[in-house]
């Protein structure tokens, strides 16, 4: 890239004076657009510029580069002059929305009095309305909501989440084509989630985390306990079984699983909860934390224990009592490699979406069996644990 080139074109401007602008100086000639290049620049997630593998530390040019940052039809991503054309790599937004501004208005249509302006984290202020509306996308893998909002054609920002939960709690709900659809209203217009009712906002404060699993009516939305299939065996030949259900307390939470190593002869490769058999003499409260300990690392006087969801009888003979607690981030675990090959979270936001999880069915030993199956881009989340998440989700939905 040039020296001065981006400078150049942000004081005479496409629009400007310059040669190929408009004014007097390029009235009547039509300069060819220059050759593609590959500027080896790159807007990270975070909304981080980086040039050659290194940040762009400079606030002041990376305003620059962004006031020539074009977008193509085709999505990609380019900064142009009158001279120079390259490509660069935006892994999600080239912008971030890091604050929200709320002001009282008269230019709505009396419904709405509001006007909501968003400064991104290159200080440019956009005011949500027709020309800059707000989008929710749900991630395909996670269902996570991920919310954007228009700074200028064709190019967007990112919401953070913080500023995400300042909007959810301006948000309004109304009949949409006979569907119930959730939005937030900005100098006369509504930005609605686009699929009603698939962007709550999870718990994140562990106080209402707990007091919605303390809670005897929420604890009755679960429903009676769950049978894998009507081959399930009798109780009193069952197993006893506790498992963990960790709720990490990340600034958003998520949800601890292991895959179990493949080596085994039980369950060998599925994913799980930390968990096993309740020795004599034990509480489903001490073995699940005891088999925590032994498969994960987890340290036995981190979790705080809130309840018991309800029991889920398998066809394999184990009855299996979940038991939540929540667990302090950052996790350092050592998982045991013989009986753990992987430990890894599902975002809180995932199992609080109803329509994450689908109900699907197969044989198994000549029987119909119906069971719950989990999103996830790596792992087969099924069976057991997907009910017991399936039952998590209903109970903090309250």
């Amino acid at each position: 890239m040039q020296d001065g080139v981006i400078g150049q074109a942000v004081v005479q401007g496409p629009e400007g004076h310059g040669p190929g602008g408009r004014g007097p100086a390029g009235r009547g000639k039509a300069r060819p657009r220059p050759e593609p290049q590959d500027f080896r620049m790159r807007i990270d997630r975070n909304g981080t510029w980086y040039y050659q593998g290194s940040p762009i530390n400079r606030k002041e040019l990376v305003c620059l580069f962004a006031s020539v940052l074009r977008r193509e039809p085709d999505g990609s991503y380019w900064l142009e002059t009158p001279v120079e054309r390259g490509r660069i790599e935006v892994e999600d937004a080239p912008f971030v929305a890091v604050e929200m501004c709320w002001k009282h208005c008269d230019c709505g249509d009396g419904r709405a009095s509001q006007c909501l302006s968003f400064r991104t984290n290159l200080d440019e202020i956009v005011t949500a309305n027709a020309e800059h509306p707000i989008r929710i996308h749900l991630c395909p893998k996670t269902r996570e909501p991920r919310p954007y909002i228009t700074i200028r054609p064709g190019l967007e920002a990112k919401i953070n989440r913080a500023v995400f939960y300042e909007l959810v709690a301006l948000g309004e709900t109304e009949m949409v084509d006979g569907r119930e659809m959730l939005g937030v209203w900005s100098e006369g217009s509504s930005s609605r989630s686009t699929r009603p009712g698939r962007w709550i906002p999870p718990p994140s404060d562990p106080a209402e985390i707990a007091g919605r699993l303390r809670d005897p009516a929420a604890l009755a939305l679960a429903g009676p306990s769950e049978a894998d299939g009507a081959w399930a065996l009798r109780p009193e030949r069952m197993i006893a079984a506790a498992v963990l259900v960790p709720i990490v307390l990340h600034p958003q939470p998520t949800v601890l699983l292991t895959l179990r190593s493949a080596r085994l002869s039980a369950h060998g490769g599925q994913v799980s909860f930390p968990g096993g058999r309740i020795e004599a003499g034990e509480t489903p409260e001490a073995a699940a934390v005891r088999e925590a300990a032994e498969e994960v690392g987890l340290d036995p006087r981190l979790p705080e224990l809130l309840g018991r969801l309800p029991e889920h009888a398998t066809g394999t003979g184990f009855r299996i009592i979940p038991v939540v607690g929540l667990v302090p981030a950052p996790l350092l675990l050592t998982p045991d490699a013989g009986e753990v090959e992987e430990p890894f979270e599902v975002p809180l936001s995932l199992i609080l979406d109803p329509a994450a999880p689908e109900r699907r069915h197969g044989e198994w030993k000549g029987q119909r069996r119906e069971f719950w199956v989990w999103p996830h881009d790596r792992h087969y989340i099924w069976g057991a644990t997907a009910a017991i998440l399936v039952n998590l989700a209903r109970v903090l939905r309250g």
